[in-house]
């Protein structure tokens, strides 16, 4: 078994804003070696609540490489390897942008999440986060670190094959689910509009949630969480209207100030 499991940290709240990469080969079910890098994103805009969480700033990384030639170094180690990241949605995203903003060719790259493995390994732990599990089975790691993260996330991993008496990384069944793809609307209810921009948030239990901000005279801002799809203004929503990102893993078409706004204002 090859793998490699993979963690950014991000200096702001667009994917393309990798600020730092850590790495942990996976050979025969031992973390065979470990890397950790720094990373100059192509804008050295931090947002404050991304550096609540890893502590990066500006000044750490503005002499550091750029992600091409990070992303050249460990390419040929990397190559056929399944990848493994602890919410995978996230960093399969961010890998994603950054190749596309540097028109870098794509590797076929498989991805399998950790947190869907230890979901299914563990079923009744009261919360699956990097730190809970990390807790939960004696691997010492500091979080938050790209390097400690992707670390603990292979070891994570290896646990979880092992507690259930599996051998490889079935990477299809271990995926990030998707949110928010076809779901009917409940009769009665208002449809939220389908246009405006669509911010991704990560959840208290690690699940990816879509907030779309409608742009639309009288819309609403929906999300597609549990509490969203009923017509609630979910606590999602809630958080994005008093300002609160420490959870937004992206914001696309707009600035996310732009979004807040909006919504602040619709729950005015």
């Amino acid at each position: 078994m090859r793998a490699l499991a993979i963690d950014f940290e991000t200096a702001n709240e667009r994917r393309d804003s990798a600020c730092a990469i850590g790495l942990a080969f996976i050979d025969d079910g031992v973390v065979t070696r470990r890397e950790y890098r720094l990373i100059r994103p192509p804008e050295l805009r931090f947002h404050p609540g991304n550096v609540r969480v890893h502590g990066i700033l500006p000044a750490h990384v503005t002499h550091e490489p750029e992600f091409p030639e990070v992303w050249r170094e460990f390419a040929g180690a990397a190559a056929g390897r399944v990848f493994v990241a602890h919410n995978a949605a996230f960093d399969s995203a961010v890998l994603a942008a950054m190749l596309a903003f540097y028109r870098m060719e794509a590797p076929p790259v498989t991805f399998a999440c950790s947190l869907q493995l230890a979901r299914r390994a563990w079923p009744d732990l009261p919360g699956h986060r990097l730190n809970q599990l990390g807790a939960f089975l004696g691997v010492p790691f500091r979080h938050h670190h790209a390097g400690e993260d992707a670390y603990a996330c292979a070891r994570i991993a290896l646990a979880a094959l092992e507690a259930l008496g599996e051998t490889s990384f079935a990477a299809a069944r271990m995926r990030a689910p998707r949110r928010g793809g076809g779901r009917a609307v409940t009769p009665g209810r208002r449809a939220a509009s389908r246009s405006g921009p669509v911010i991704m948030v990560r959840g208290s239990r690690g699940d990816v949630w879509r907030v779309r901000v409608s742009m639309d005279v009288g819309g609403r801002t929906a999300c597609d969480c549990p509490a969203g799809r009923f017509g609630r203004v979910c606590r999602h929503v809630k958080a994005l209207a008093d300002g609160v990102v420490d959870d937004v893993i992206s914001c696309e078409e707009v600035e996310l100030s732009a979004a807040l706004a909006r919504i602040r204002r619709q729950l005015a």
